[in-house]
């Protein structure tokens, strides 16, 4: 299994962030009780948390500790005076700040809601939405510029929308004064700003007043009407020069229903020179309200002739106003935090339920899934809180007024399509999609194995009560939007993710999805669409496309991919900050080739094909014409113009020049893809790999070691761990444990994230070597299967009760994928040790096999065939069979010549 490594965690909003956070019920000093996080930042994380003095809620801002310079200290001084001074229902109310211990925060006005920036995920707002929202944000302005103070990072971010309907500008820890050297950037405090929103002058560093913010706000306002910002460069440098340079584009060409006046406004807020913009605040909000359509006022007469029946109509209906239809309470949004019960709440912020067996944020969504459009929560609960690794829950339907289950689809185990692993998944709720444009809503569940690296993608149609799975992925993958790509009036579904076994970049696929067909339970058989690089690559007509892209440093499709709809492109964050595009023929647009879109799609079709036969010759030992097929599908590939997929068949078909034994050949095309691959750090590992499987033990370390920090400030692709697990395995096969402890303590310095698996390995390096060691924590479940398998065999070698072990034991070889044979073989010495013997010698046989089948596949398995091997040949031995354990002990000593 060492070609599958498990993929990286389901969902960011599970995984853990990269700074501490505060649990709720966390206390800050002796007055605060965090609640939840409302948001973190690259200064800052944000809390919601209890004043227990004032007995009120309020938002606590919390600098970073790694960002605790006094340059941060003094913008956090800033935002009190600031907000001190400039007083307004328009701006967020600052109150204080205070320490505590180690920790400097700011309190602040509590505003239940959502971010303009959370409001925009969902697509352009209406016109007249927009410019009330504009007013109020103006008036925020016009109340800070009358101080003389100009905001200087005035962006969807720092607008906060409440429950209530009122807007604040959020956010005063830029904020400078007009005077001359004030607003300036200077060589320590850089450009400042969002570079999206700069004014030109804001990213020359010149001298601000109120109109470089009415230019961001009108980037703002742009947005807010066209779903997107006017200039957007492939990084950030280039979008401060577009604001610079590129003429102004017109909101109408993006979204033709905007009114020309509104246009005009916009237009005349982005001039690059300010004399050319509003002079003012309140010129923009004279403008604004001057062509708002006003209230329609009716007439005296019809008042008085509807007067009479509708002061009956208000004495009648105040009887039975609390049970009319439109007075019941209505859901409007749901309140997540990890940990924590899920709350429903109505327009006003009011509580209607909670449920404490929804405590994943990933696991519950709000759409309109029966007639009549109201709102309720589709919802994976998990009523014991057991989040039981090997027991896939239903998805419930819930009642958004009252959060009670009204309906449930069974969602069924994948394992049957990934034969050989374990049953371990875990569903969560990636998306709300409406396929058919019928107002009605589907649910995309993603359900992905808890180690490795299988997923698949499933629609459940709640009229129906269908749960269709449409792809299935290796690596985990999940929903990133529905959009009709090939223009047959039904949208297809686009899903992202890590590719595991294709390099370890990043796959994206367009599936279409066919109408649910059956009533009452799961549908009909229906083969889904695969990962091009399965054997069985599924339904390939439902494939509309499949892409490869390089890694952008995460697997969290909401973090690195947007679809554009004006514009029917993704757009996709690289490591270096820079935005690619994926057009919808699923190109990059950076790619070229000389070939039709139609044309360059059936190349790499076939690249894909022969690249699946490589593979399977491969895996039959028929290497030489594994490098004759890899060959053909780096052909096509290149013709196809795709280069991500042209690096990963090369790397694939070097690989099998190791194999075939053409190792001149192989070094020397893994040296030239570690110099052009956009992913070197992949390059190197899959070399050392590939020469560790072979024996060549020297070779394989040298190109681990290579294979180290190459992935730039941001370390792409598989987990780290990986290096340090072929590092040791390699060193400790040629017995240099001292080297291999050595090389612990380098990949812990370049790589601090290695986690609890670390540990594990570490004292499994000490112990191997005949040092002293401690027994760690047991790694959980997620972690690395080898790191798992030690730590058994440290418990065993610490002396560990065998009849207390080995129930355990039995329960881990349920779930472990490589390194079986390391646990079965421990199995049949514990069961020995406990006077089994008659057990003992058929689970020792099975681990023989075991590691011998693993050869081809498992570094470990090199090191553990002597140590494998002898424990069966003494327990033959005991059981009188010396013909056996003779023979068995020639078949090590056989692999120790030929490894």
């Amino acid at each position: 299994m060492s070609d599958q490594p498990r993929t990286e965690s389901f969902s960011s909003k599970e995984s853990a962030p990269s700074v501490r956070l505060f649990a709720p019920g966390t206390p800050i000093g002796k007055r605060y009780e965090v609640r939840g996080v409302l948001g973190t930042g690259g200064s800052a994380v944000v809390y919601a948390v209890l004043d227990l003095e004032l007995s009120r809620n309020v938002a606590l801002k919390v600098l970073r500790p790694d960002r605790m310079t006094e340059g941060m200290l003094k913008r956090f001084r800033r935002e009190v005076a600031v907000a001190r001074e400039a007083d307004s229902p328009r701006l967020v109310k600052v109150y204080d700040i205070g320490t505590a211990g180690e920790t400097v925060f700011l309190t602040m006005e509590l505003v239940d809601g959502e971010s303009l920036r959370e409001r925009l995920h969902l697509g352009p707002l209406p016109v007249d939405e927009a410019v009330r929202i504009g007013l109020e944000v103006l008036e925020g302005l016009r109340a800070l510029h009358a101080l003389g103070l100009v905001h200087r990072d005035v962006k969807p971010g720092n607008v906060l929308l409440a429950d209530s309907g009122a807007v604040k500008l959020a956010d005063f820890g830029l904020v400078r004064r007009w005077e001359v050297d004030e607003t300036r950037a200077t060589a320590t405090d850089a450009v400042v700003g969002t570079f999206e929103y700069l004014s030109p002058e804001q990213a020359l560093g010149g001298d601000l007043d109120g109109r470089s913010d009415l230019y961001s706000f009108g980037v703002l306002l742009f947005e807010m009407l066209t779903g997107d910002v006017p200039y957007r460069g492939l990084s950030s440098i280039g979008t401060a020069v577009a604001h610079l340079r590129e003429k102004t584009p017109d909101p109408r060409v993006r979204r033709p229903g905007v009114p020309p006046w509104l246009a005009a406004v916009v237009t005349r807020l982005l001039e690059k020179e300010r004399a050319d913009r509003y002079a003012s605040a309140a010129d923009v909000i004279a403008d604004l309200a001057a062509h708002r359509p006003p209230a329609r006022r009716p007439r005296l007469g019809r008042i008085r002739r509807w007067i009479l029946p509708a002061v009956a109509a208000l004495l009648i209906g105040a009887v039975f106003l609390p049970f009319w239809p439109w007075n019941r309470p209505r859901f409007a949004r749901l309140l997540m935090a990890p940990k924590q019960p899920t709350v429903g709440l109505d327009a006003a912020g009011n509580v209607l339920w909670r449920r404490s067996d929804l405590t994943i944020p990933s696991r519950a969504a709000t759409g309109r899934f029966l007639p009549g459009g109201s709102l309720q929560v589709a919802a994976i609960l998990d009523p014991d809180g057991s989040d039981n690794p090997e027991r896939l829950p239903n998805l419930s339907f819930l009642d958004g007024a009252s959060g009670r289950v009204l309906s449930q689809t069974k969602l069924l185990s994948p394992a049957g399509l990934f034969p050989g692993f374990s049953d371990m998944f875990a569903a969560g709720i990636s998306g709300v999609v409406d396929l058919n444009g019928e107002g009605m809503d589907q649910v995309v569940v993603t359900i992905l194995h808890r180690v490795w690296w299988p997923s698949i993608t499933v629609i459940v149609d709640p009229r129906h009560g269908t749960a269709e799975t449409v792809f299935v992925a290796s690596g985990h993958h999940s929903f990133v939007a529905a959009v009709d790509l090939d223009g047959d009036g039904r949208k297809e579904i686009v899903v992202a993710g890590p590719s595991n076994r294709m390099g370890w970049n990043i796959g994206i696929a367009a599936v279409r999805v066919r109408q649910a067909s059956s009533v009452g339970g799961v549908s009909a058989v229906w083969q889904p669409a695969g990962t091009p690089d399965r054997s069985e690559p599924g339904n390939t007509e439902n494939l509309l496309w499949y892409a490869l892209v390089p890694h952008p440093g995460s697997s969290n499709p909401d973090s690195f991919i947007r679809f554009d709809s004006e514009r029917r492109i993704f757009e996709m964050r690289n490591p270096s900050g820079g935005v690619e595009v994926l057009t919808a023929d699923g190109f990059l647009r950076s790619d070229v080739s000389t070939l039709t879109s139609v044309e360059r799609a059936a190349a790499r079709r076939k690249s894909y094909d022969r690249l699946r036969e490589a593979t399977r010759l491969l895996d039959v030992a028929f290497a030489e014409d594994a490098v004759a097929m890899g060959a053909q599908a780096l052909s096509e590939a290149h013709r196809a113009g795709d280069r991500t997929l042209s690096d990963w068949t090369g790397r694939f078909r070097a690989r099998a020049l190791v194999r075939s034994g053409r190792l001149v050949e192989a070094e020397r095309d893994f040296d030239s893809l570690l110099a052009s691959s956009r992913s070197p750090s992949e390059v190197a590992f899959d070399a050392g790999r590939a020469f560790h499987l072979r024996g060549l033990l020297p070779r394989a370390v040298a190109w681990y070691r290579r294979s180290v920090g190459r992935g730039g400030a941001i370390e792409q692709g598989r987990g780290k761990w990986e290096v340090l697990e072929g590092t040791i395995l390699a060193l400790g096969e040629q017995g240099k444990w001292s080297d291999a402890r050595t090389e612990m303590d380098r990949l812990s310095f370049v790589y601090p994230n290695l986690g609890l698996s670390k540990s594990c390995y570490e004292n499994w390096t000490v112990w191997r070597s005949g040092g002293h060691f401690d027994l760690p924590p047991k790694p959980a479940l997620n972690a690395p299967d080898l790191a798992r398998a030690f730590w058994f065999e440290l418990l065993a070698a610490q002396g560990e009760k065998p009849e207390n072990a080995l129930p355990d034991l039995d329960s881990e070889l349920t779930r472990v994928m490589d390194g079986k044979y390391i646990l079965l073989s421990l199995k049949a010495d514990l069961l020995a040790k406990s006077g089994r013997a008659g057990e003992a010698l058929p689970v020792a046989r099975d681990a023989w096999a075991s590691v011998n089948a693993a050869l081809a596949t498992e570094v470990a398995a090199r090191l553990y065939v002597p140590i494998v091997g002898e424990r069966l040949a003494t327990l033959e031995g005991k059981a009188g069979r010396a013909v056996d354990a003779r023979r068995t002990r020639l078949e090590v000593a056989r692999f120790r010549r030929g490894g």
